[in-house]
């Protein structure tokens, strides 16, 4: 018996939406990441010119 076509193409858009919203969340990461030593940096660019 054949795989039905669309149901096939349905299992298939689900497996690429899964895999955009894993993509989605490992760059969400990354964001946090820089937004964090974009932070840090400021902090330390901060604190210099105070101590100047």
């Amino acid at each position: 018996m054949a795989a039905n076509p669309k149901l096939k193409r349905f299992r298939e858009l689900t497996q690429e939406i899964q895999t955009k919203r894993e993509e989605v969340s490992r760059l969400r990461d990354e964001v946090d990441v820089a937004k964090a030593e974009r932070a840090r940096i400021k902090a330390e660019l901060d604190t210099e010119r105070a101590e100047t």
